[in-house]
């Protein structure tokens, strides 16, 4: 996947040019996201907080990071907040066109990113229980209300399947092959340990589906999920991940400034007229319920998981910074609270240009890296500058252990060897903060040795070239 992706940046000798388009295609889902922002959050609560709730989405450091990225979080971040406030107006108005705008959103959501298969399902369930919930339907409503969406609901899952289908070509593809059988052996502990049910479970795993592609792939990120992978959190390595994972990301990746303004909208919800419509809780119970399905994920490698969070915070963070400016008014002392997390929120963006990959907030400290790396702080975005700091040196080798996916020999840089574990080198000496974490204990495992593989090196003075790596000078001798 590595090598090819590479190569479609190379063809054609113009791997910046590439590249740029790349990331560019990434913007209108950007836009898209602020977009609906705007149009939910001014549905529900007027211009002012749909202003506030747009700037401060568009202003959050994880969103600017991963706007400007060729990948597909983004993407997934517009696709899931479109076909929530699709469904939310369907609800209210379930006509032939809100329902095939449904339809389309549904598929969009999908086609992005297989997690919006876990997340759609827990948001629009969320929703029907909140509605529910609060007001409180008799059985003689919930019967008129089901009469009229089930007609609706299937003509928008049927144009969210034909725009699903339509993009993988109308094809056809079985789960798997014959080569793999025996298929799904775990089936026949429920069924019966005999030939005949693992016969019947093998040929429907082979029977041909329409966007069988897609279907295959749920199935390899279900097997991911469930051997795991290599993650790291406040200094400990696990293969199964942390059910608290997410939550301390989001707390340390997020403006505190953000989360204040975050716990002032709900505030305000509880106080402000209506507060039992339903309509105004969607956004709080959206967040809530993506961060609820994601506990028991066992792949923690980033906040770029759960980005589609940030477009339900920012309504809600939206409407407390619309609530503080207008108690304002009354009260000098929440005006100028209300100004000084702006302000705050503000400054906190603008210092962390251009890093807003690696952003922390002020919880993270001076090494955030004793929290969380991999695509939280070191996804192999430095090499760039590394090679100009290596030319500014004039260092004509450097030794080099760099965690990413990037061929280190088309970047410019000098003479390259590579950090060989648990052998001191000397010179110019370049490692990723990945390499020193996950990546050491990677090699510990292997290795059978108790000792860090970089231990003679981690005592040293460095310099940080980014945010993501370190990068060492040893005189001969020392």
């Amino acid at each position: 996947m590595d090598s090819e992706g590479n190569a479609i940046l190379r063809s054609g000798g113009s791997y910046l040019r590439n590249l740029t388009l790349a990331r560019i295609g990434i913007l209108p889902f950007f836009v898209l996201a602020a977009g609906v922002i705007w149009a939910w959050a001014r549905r529900l609560f007027g211009d002012r907080t749909a202003l506030g709730a747009v700037f401060l989405f568009c202003a959050l450091p994880p969103i600017l990071g991963h706007a400007g990225l060729a990948t597909t979080d983004m993407a997934a971040t517009a696709g899931i907040v479109s076909a929530v406030f699709a469904f939310e107006v369907w609800l209210k108005k379930a006509t032939l066109r809100q329902s095939a705008l449904l339809g389309v959103s549904l598929a969009f959501a999908v086609l992005s990113k297989l997690s919006a298969l876990l997340f759609l399902p827990v948001c629009l369930v969320s929703l029907l229980a909140l509605r529910w919930a609060l007001e409180r339907p008799t059985g003689a409503e919930l019967r008129r209300g089901l009469k009229s969406h089930v007609g609706p609901g299937a003509l928008a899952l049927v144009t969210a399947f034909v725009a699903i289908w339509s993009a993988y070509h109308f094809t056809w593809a079985p789960l798997t092959t014959v080569e793999k059988r025996p298929h799904l052996a775990h089936v026949t502990r429920f069924l019966g340990d005999h030939p005949r049910w693992q016969d019947v479970v093998d040929r429907l795993a082979e029977t041909p589906l329409p966007a069988g592609d897609l279907f295959r792939g749920v199935m390899k990120v279900r097997a991911h999920n469930a051997r795991g992978h290599d993650g790291y959190l406040l200094g400990n390595y696990r293969k199964d991940g942390w059910w608290y994972f997410f939550p301390v990301v989001l707390g340390v990746k997020t403006p505190l400034a953000f989360l204040l303004l975050l716990a002032a909208g709900i505030w305000a919800l509880t106080r402000m007229p209506g507060k039992r419509q339903p309509e105004r809780w969607s956004p709080v119970v959206c967040a809530l319920a993506i961060l609820i399905v994601v506990l028991p994920s066992r792949i923690n490698i980033g906040v770029r998981h759960v980005l589609a969070i940030y477009p339900f915070l920012s309504i809600t963070a939206g409407v407390g910074l619309a609530t503080l400016f207008r108690h304002g008014r009354a009260n000098r002392w929440i005006l100028a609270a209300a100004y000084a997390l702006l302000l705050w929120f503000s400054a906190s963006s603008a210092m962390a240009h251009p890093d807003y990959l690696a952003y922390f907030n002020e919880l993270g400290g001076a090494h955030p890296e004793r929290i969380v790396v991999d695509s939280d702080l070191d996804w192999g975005q430095d090499l760039w500058r590394l090679s100009r700091r290596l030319r500014q040196v004039g260092a004509p080798l450097v030794t080099l252990d760099y965690f990413g996916s990037e061929d280190i020999y088309d970047q410019g840089l000098p003479a390259v060897r590579p950090l060989v574990p648990y052998q001191p080198a000397e010179g110019w000496i370049a490692i990723s903060e990945f390499s020193l974490t996950v990546g050491a204990e990677d090699v510990r495992k292997k290795a059978q040795r108790d000792e860090h593989p970089y231990a003679w090196l981690l005592d040293k003075p460095y310099t940080r070239v980014g945010k993501s790596i370190r990068l060492y000078h040893v005189v001969p001798g020392d």
